[in-house]
């Protein structure tokens, strides 16, 4: 089975790898497990905490790229909490 892998510069491509990682992941978040909204409107924190977005599993300020293969989904709390960040995927742990 091939690899899916390309590049995800555009608004366009943002979107169908959210979309992907969305429907891959159940719509939880890669690091807390919490059901996320592919919505982008919040009338709280908490709505907006819960945001499903893209982050880069090795950061990009860190030599990380933008292909789909270097992306999870996240929900917005922990993606702001990561920042750049390395993340042992093995144990779930920030480092």
């Amino acid at each position: 089975m091939d690899t899916i892998d390309f590049t995800c510069r555009n608004s366009k491509q943002k979107s169908k790898a959210r979309e992907l990682l969305f429907i891959s992941q159940n719509g939880m978040c890669f690091y807390c497990g919490i059901k996320c909204s592919q919505s982008k409107t919040a009338d709280t924190v908490d709505e907006r905490n819960r945001w499903f977005v893209l982050d880069h599993k090795i950061a990009v300020a860190k030599g990380g790229n933008s292909l789909f293969s270097n992306l999870i989904g996240s929900c917005y709390l922990c993606n702001q909490n990561k920042r750049d960040k390395d993340f042992d995927f093995n144990n779930k742990l920030f480092l």
